[in-house]
């Protein structure tokens, strides 16, 4: 996800769901990427501390 088209595309779904739960992007991307608008970003390795 290191372009903007790409994030665009991933998050652009998220955001289009009017409800307060909370949303995530899970990626294999070695760069960890800050929340945008309360949609938070995994990297997949580092899933075990967030279930």
């Amino acid at each position: 996800m290191i372009d903007e088209p790409t994030i665009r595309r991933e998050y652009a779904p998220l955001e289009a769901i009017p409800d307060n739960y909370e949303k995530m992007v899970i990626s294999l991307d070695d760069l960890p990427l800050p929340s945008n608008q309360g949609i938070r970003h995994f990297q997949a390795w580092n899933l075990s501390g967030v279930f």
